[in-house]
């Protein structure tokens, strides 16, 4: 069933690939994404037994694609056009106006892409470290590393359809620094945790430290993001501002997660050293 499902994904990138490829914005970065897309879904399709083993290797176009969606800047382009415009020096300048795809066909399709490429690479991941026994927290830290992904580099400020300039917020250096911090100790006890041949590892309680610094972060708006209009007509539509909506619903699930499988840590903790409810007595009663 999961390589089943696996091959239908693949397919659908495949899909989502081609208003991507058909884009008037293409960049080195994204034709080499959506090449090894294709190639993958062959890849999956072909050896069918082993597909969900292999969608591991979706990380590798979603990492490529999705930096590539991150820093891009705006889908239109400035051009000058015939006619001047008053400046607010009351000196004649050339008219400028935004020119390019103003569809929804690329920017919704080249995130959808991303999204779907990480789902496939989260179930092979899930597959790879998959051990006899409970999973619960096993599956809870590869969750918990695909989620942290998008959060170690801010988007790019970028122009939207409006004409509005959309960027993060500036925030203290100590918030930056606890975020990075947590960042890391995501990564770090995952990898112990999936590392560990034990069925409820109890070092999963040392999520508790990156749970508490990206708690904390989020309270003083790490993910915030601002916009200054030229003419623009309003807030940015969803399309401009999904980058931020991006970090800010995977740091919120990602510290649900990580509460979660501290809880499930500290438990596995406790019953080992919790000490025995009966006192063994020997025959004699000594």
């Amino acid at each position: 069933m999961r390589n089943t499902l696996v091959v239908a994904g693949a397919l659908v990138a495949v899909a989502l690939c081609v208003p991507v490829a058909l884009g008037s914005e293409r960049t080195g970065a994204q034709v080499v994404g959506v090449a090894a897309v294709v190639a993958l879904a062959v890849l999956v399709s072909v050896r069918h037994a082993s597909a969900a083993r292999l969608a591991g290797w979706f990380a590798v176009p979603a990492l490529v694609l999705g930096w590539s969606w991150w820093r891009q800047t705006s889908w239109f382009v400035y051009s000058v056009v015939a006619g001047t415009s008053v400046g607010p020096d009351l000196s004649a300048a050339p008219a400028v106006e935004l020119s390019g795809d103003p569809g929804l066909s690329v920017p919704l399709a080249f995130p959808a892409l991303v999204g779907v490429l990480w789902l496939l690479a989260t179930v092979g991941l899930l597959t790879v470290t998959r051990r006899p026994g409970p999973s619960a927290t096993r599956t809870l830290a590869v969750v918990a590393a695909v989620l942290n992904v998008p959060l170690w580099i801010a988007p790019a400020a970028r122009m939207t359809t409006s004409g509005a300039a959309i960027s993060s917020l500036a925030v203290p250096r100590e918030v930056v620094a606890a975020q990075l911090c947590s960042l890391v100790l995501v990564v770090v006890v995952g990898a112990a945790v999936v590392a560990t041949p034990e069925p409820r590892p109890a070092r999963a309680a040392t999520y508790a430290l990156p749970a508490l610094g990206l708690t904390w972060t989020s309270v003083q708006g790490a993910l915030a993001y601002g916009y200054a209009g030229f003419g623009a007509t309003g807030a940015p539509g969803l399309s401009d501002a999904l980058p931020w909506v991006v970090v800010t619903v995977a740091q919120a699930l990602l510290v649900g997660v990580l509460w979660v499988v501290t809880a499930l840590g500290a438990r596995a903790l406790f019953t080992r050293y919790r000490p025995p409810d009966v006192v063994p007595v020997s025959p004699s009663g000594r």
